[in-house]
Formats: structure tokens, sequence, C-alpha cells
């Protein structure tokens, strides 16, 4: 027995014996009895009056000031109760933690119950899935997910392997969706964006095609006029002209071989930022020297306007590739005769590159695309000119190397200017 429960009931007795004792005298021993237990259970029901009013009016603080076992019980109630509410603050500030932890997340969670009914989603699961806290808890998830293959998905037993579906909120979106149980019987929908991983296996498996069509077609003139070399005699002319054409496109496929190692290079290896200034002026004039004597441009006026003291901070390998493809490109689409101008200045505290012709212009919805692996404006112009159709996806890795921008002006009949923006801290 407690030792309160205890001293309650020895308290009881005794004044129960007393109140007897005095009956006795008085002559009225059970009337003296009745009014003491009367007495005893008027205390306790104002006791349990006193109980449900502090619960009721929730005044934790202010506990009544009440002796013996309803003290205690009184104390052992408010100790409770204090240790439920900071469990309930501590559970809430974890769920608090939690649903901040989720909103930050790239990939969408949506959590069901066990109807498969929408409890929760985070923010990227909103925006990937169309979904909305307010309106959809609550509701079906098969009523905002529609697709077919999620349906079945959702049926299935085994749904350890992800399903991929286009986006009911945008149709742009590839999304691959999860189910992982968890608890006792909620489940946890995870939602993952793989456009740019469904765009990037589009761009290998064109990629994969365009080689294939680039080193097919040079191929297939070399082994024409070797099989021609080997089975009849030809005369000097012919033989001249076989031999002309395999020569310009051996040195066609090592541009091309040449162009994809570069480009492998750009990819694949960090970049390690280098402290060599790169002279801008001497790279700029041994490209134009370069083409100038083995690209016969004397057809093309060429001027420059560089600003000699200012350097740019980079591997002067990478550098003199960036500008050598873009005079390349400015000579293979300029026809003879054309101008083509290259700058090197200091604007608005970026270091500009500019190569500017007067050729026939680009159509502005080519421009987007130009830096794309074997995009080609014009294909069958750009083959015979000898390109490789990487020039401009070399120019845009490097840059990025350097976090420059590449920026591309130009309209059909007026030319093209290529602009090549090198942040101040590259520059010296």
């Amino acid at each position: 027995m407690h030792p309160s429960q205890r001293q309650e009931l020895v308290v009881l007795v005794f004044v129960s014996v007393l109140a007897g004792l005095m009956g006795l005298i008085l002559g009225y021993p059970f009337l003296a009895l009745f009014l003491v237990l009367l007495v005893y259970q008027f205390k306790t029901h104002r006791n349990l009056f006193t109980l449900y009013s502090w619960l009721k009016e929730r005044k934790k603080e202010d506990l009544p000031e009440i002796t013996g076992i309803w003290g205690e019980l009184f104390n052992e109630i408010y100790q409770i109760d204090k240790e439920t509410r900071q469990n309930r603050a501590r559970l809430t500030n974890m769920l608090v933690r939690f649903q901040e932890a989720a909103q930050a997340l790239p990939d969408g969670m949506v959590i069901l119950n066990k109807k498969n009914y929408i409890e929760w989603a985070n923010l990227a699961a909103q925006n990937l899935l169309g979904l909305n806290n307010e309106e959809d808890v609550g509701q079906p998830v098969l009523n905002l997910i529609r697709q077919p293959e999620f349906r079945r998905y959702l049926s299935q037993t085994d749904q350890s392997v992800p399903i991929t579906i286009t986006s009911g909120a945008n149709g742009d979106y590839e999304l691959s969706l999860l189910l992982i149980p968890y608890g006792s019987s909620q489940k946890l929908l995870i939602c993952r964006d793989i456009t740019h991983i469904s765009k990037l296996e589009d761009m290998r498996q064109e990629f994969i095609a365009n080689v294939s069509h680039e080193l097919r077609s040079p191929l297939t003139v070399l082994s024409g006029y070797l099989e021609m070399l080997q089975e009849e005699a030809v005369n000097g002319e012919l033989s001249e002209k076989a031999l002309l054409n395999m020569s310009h496109q051996t040195v066609r496929m090592q541009n091309l071989v040449k162009d994809l190692l570069m480009l492998s290079k750009l990819e694949t290896e960090p970049h390690l930022v280098s402290n060599e200034n790169v002279d801008m002026q001497a790279v700029i004039e041994n490209v134009v020297k370069d083409y100038t004597y083995d690209k016969s441009a004397t057809e093309h006026s060429i001027t420059l306007d560089v600003q000699a003291d200012l350097k740019l901070k980079g591997e002067a390998r990478e550098i003199y590739s960036l500008v050598s493809n873009l005079v390349s490109n400015a000579l293979r689409y300029t026809p003879e005769g054309g101008d083509i101008a290259i700058s090197w200045k200091l604007e608005h505290q970026q270091g500009v590159l500019s190569v500017k012709d007067n050729g026939p212009g680009i159509a502005q919805h080519h421009i987007p695309r130009l830096t794309e692996r074997f995009y080609r404006v014009e294909k069958d112009r750009s083959r015979e000119s000898g390109g490789t159709g990487l020039g401009l996806s070399i120019v845009k890795h490097i840059l990025d190397r350097y976090h420059g921008q590449l920026q591309v002006v130009s309209r059909l009949g007026e030319g093209s200017n290529f602009i090549c923006r090198f942040p101040v801290n590259y520059t010296r």
C-alpha cells in the first residue's frame, strides 16, 4: 500500500473512531459516524470537481494546494502531462525537420496509406506530378496519376523495379517512380526527374549514328578508289584525281579523329586551373598565319583588332584550339573575297573574343543547336569544305572549362558574329 494511501486510511479510521466515541457520549453514535462520513464524501467530491476543473481549463502551472493523497494525485497527473507535452513537442519538431528536409530534396516524395490514399507530398512531387497538398491529401493516388503504366505498377506484387512515365503535369518531363513500403502499412512513392538522362541517351544514340555516318563517307571513297587502282589500269589523270581524293578524305578522317579525341579529353579530364598567361595576340596571329599558309585563306580579307596587353589565364593549347575552330568556321562559310574581323578586348570587365564574317548568315532556328555535335546548317556544303561538325562543340566545351559564354549573333544575308566572353578573373 502506498504511504499516502495508508495515511489517508489512518486519518479516516481515526476520525471515524473519534466521532463514534463522541456519539456514544452524546447518545447518537450512528448519527455522529454518518456526519463524519458525509463530510469525508463531500471533501472527496470537492477534490474531484477541482481535478475536473483543473484538467478542463488546462492551467498546467497552477496546481491546487491540496494535501494528502489528492495532492499527490494532482502532482502525478501534472508530471505525466508535462512529459506528454515534452514528447509531443519533440515529435512535432522531428516531423517539422523531416518535412523541411523532404521539401529540400530534388526528388519527389509522396506518402501513401494502405489504401493508396495520399497523406503528404513534398514540393518536388507537387511540381513533378501536379499535386497540391491542400486539395489532394486524402485523395486516391490513381485519381491524380492516371497513366496506365502506374496503375499496373501499383497493382503489382513486386514493386522493387522503378517504372518510367511521362508527367501529367508537364509532358516534357520523363519521371522514374519507385514505391517503397515502410512502417506497418504505409508506402513511400519516390519520384525522380530523368528527363536529362533520357536526353543524354538520345544524344548518345544520335552521336553514334553520326560518327558512323561521318566515318563511312570517307572510307567509302577510299575503298572505292583502292579497288579501282587494284583491279584495273588507270591513266595518269584519273590516278592523280583518285590519289588527290583519297588524300583529302584521309585528312578529313584525321581531323575527325583529332576532334573526337579533343572532345573526349575536354569531357573526361578535370580542368586544372593554369597560371599560364596566354598571349592572345600571338595566338590569334599564329592561327591566321596557319590558315593563310595551309588553307589558302588569301581569298579572304582578315583584319585584327587586338588589345596587346590583355592576356588570358589558361592553357595555351586549349585557347589555340578555340580560336582556330572559330576562324576555321568563318573561313569555311564565308565566300571567297569575304571579310573576316577578329577582335580581342576588355569589355564590361570581361575578356571578349569576337570572330565576325560577312557570309550568308544563319537562320534563327539553327542558332540554339549550333554547338551540338555534328549539327550542320548545310550538311553537304560543310562536308565538301572539310568540316567535321565538331568545331563549335569543342569551342563550347572549352568555354565551359573557363566559365565563359558563347554568344552567336547572326541574320540571314547579314553575316555572323561568334562572341566568346571570359570572366574577369581569367584575364590579366
